[in-house]
């Protein structure tokens, strides 16, 4: 395994091999990073803006060399990789607006020491691990790279070693835009992904699985550090009887199932209709399956591999094993990394494709007679951590029972995925936590500091001091639940409240 480590220098970088780095070199890569931070360089607007800025230059720039890496290192469509360069540059768009963000928010102030001013302050939190997936090379790790830009704090990424292609652009075109003393690029595989996770960190970011999220957890528990993980999970799809245009419908779902070859995290793993819509729709499915890729997948164009021969054959022996009905596909080429676009209906639910993340272009499909039997469906399935919950129908009840009794990190009704454009993106219970994007990625890497500021010539209330008498408790008993927390006000009004107050205090002695 290669690593490379850029470390700063005058606009140069140091290759170092494995045999040569020391263990320690992570460490002192981190506390090269911690002591930049600590100087204060990346906490003015100014700064920030500037490596916003370089970014977006340079991603605009080699906008076709980052899609073309991509393409080449996944086999995708070249316009769907262009389109994960469009969303890495709307989300480095939507964090232009830091500058607000980062202003002080005024905050009501508590009865009991008032008169004062309360603010809560969003301040960087210091040195950030960026863990980036293979199935979105770029967005994995620059939607946490704008975050930690926008935030004002340093930051590592560590790109996956399975897209060597877009590894190696990261590895070329970061340090030539950006700060190298703040930002880094790690490269390798596992090896060098658990040395990274042996250092103390700020803060960690992980997209990946669910298998590696708990050895990330883990290993941040040594030092109580802060992680986002972004995983996956069984993203159940939820068909109502006579949802609408079945065609539509089918269009929307087999075109987001199988963007990037089924390999995201917000794909849809399973259908589960109600059964007077269940045979109309999945034939609906199939012909759109076909109108899209054609009667041979294989030859299409617009589908994608799979990421590894590895996972090419776990799918294979999903397949064969399934106890249900092949509907259409079914072909495996493992040499060649195919999995042909596949629906099974009716599979056992202790069979493997139903007990795993899928991850790859296989539709499952389930009837059922009623909601209840449904959900109770998806939660034996999914539980109560699906990343992603759709919903096709209609009806404004059963999509709003849907969504009332059925948790999940995002949702979307009458389509799939592209929630994800829309808001907070993350996870819930074990299929992640915590939200990047915008303004939310802005918050989860700052810290949330409350200041509160107090005036030394100004009235106090007598009950918070010693002695403490049976008046003062009762008063305190009384008054201090109900007392309701004092609004931000101009200081003209709080120096004329508090001198009345002091002068009505004064009268009563």
């Amino acid at each position: 395994l290669r690593l490379l480590l850029l470390r700063p220098a005058p606009l140069s970088l140091h290759r170092v091999s494995d045999h040569i780095l020391k263990m320690d070199a992570f460490e002192v890569m981190v506390q090269d990073l911690r002591g930049y931070f600590m100087t204060n360089v990346t906490k003015p607007a100014e700064w920030r803006k500037s490596q916003l800025m370089a970014l977006k230059q340079m991603l605009t720039k080699h906008e076709m060399e980052w899609a073309e890496a991509m393409a080449a290192d996944l086999k995708r469509p070249l316009l769907e990789a262009r389109a994960e360069v469009v969303i890495a540059l709307k989300d480095l768009n939507d964090s232009m607006q830091f500058q607000q963000w980062m202003r002080p928010e005024k905050l009501p102030s508590p009865a009991l020491v008032w008169p004062c001013n309360t603010e809560l302050r969003h301040e960087p939190i210091g040195v950030v691990l960026v863990i980036g997936a293979f199935n979105v090379p770029l967005q994995s790790t620059f939607k946490t790279l704008v975050s930690s830009m926008a935030a004002g704090n340093c930051c590592v990424v560590k790109p996956s070693e399975q897209c060597p292609k877009s590894e190696q652009l990261m590895v070329k075109l970061l340090p030539k835009y950006l700060d190298t003393k703040a930002f880094r690029v790690v490269t390798g595989g596992p090896v060098e992904t658990e040395r990274l996770l042996k250092v103390q960190w700020d803060f960690i970011v992980f997209t990946g699985s669910q298998r590696v999220a708990k050895i990330v957890q883990k290993a941040a528990a040594e030092f109580l550090t802060p992680t986002i993980l972004e995983l996956g999970g069984k993203n159940p799809v939820i068909v109502d009887n006579n949802p609408g245009s079945l065609a539509l419908l089918a269009k929307r779902l087999i075109s987001t199932k199988l963007a990037n070859a089924a390999q995201t995290c917000l794909a849809p793993d399973y259908v589960v209709c109600l059964e007077e819509s269940a045979p109309a729709f999945e034939a609906a499915c199939v012909k759109a399956l076909h109108d899209m890729y054609g009667q041979d997948p294989k030859q299409s164009d617009s589908l994608g591999r799979i990421v590894s021969e590895q996972a090419a054959e776990r799918m294979q022996g999903w397949i064969k094993a399934t106890k249900g009905t092949i509907v259409c596909g079914g072909e495996v080429d493992v040499k060649r990394k195919y999995v042909a676009p596949t629906i099974i209906r009716g599979e056992a639910l202790t069979a493997p494709l139903m007990e795993n993340e899928i991850f790859g272009p296989i539709l499952l499909f389930h009837t059922v007679k009623t909601l209840d039997e449904a959900i109770a469906l998806v939660e034996k399935v999914s539980g109560r951590s699906p990343l992603a919950l759709y919903v096709f129908s209609q009806r404004s009840h059963f999509q709003e029972e849907c969504l009332r009794r059925l948790p999940s990190g995002g949702a979307m009704v009458n389509d799939a995925v592209y929630h994800m454009l829309a808001g907070p993106f993350g996870g819930v219970n074990s299929s992640g936590n915590g939200k990047l994007t915008a303004i939310w990625g802005f918050r989860s890497l700052s810290n949330q500091r409350t200041v509160v500021f107090k005036r030394l010539n100004f009235f106090d209330a007598p009950i918070r001091f010693p002695p403490f008498t049976e008046l003062a408790a009762k008063i305190f008993a009384t008054v201090g639940p109900a007392a309701p927390d004092v609004p931000p006000l101009p200081l003209a009004t709080v120096a004329a409240l508090a001198l009345l107050g002091a002068a009505y205090y004064a009268g009563t002695r």
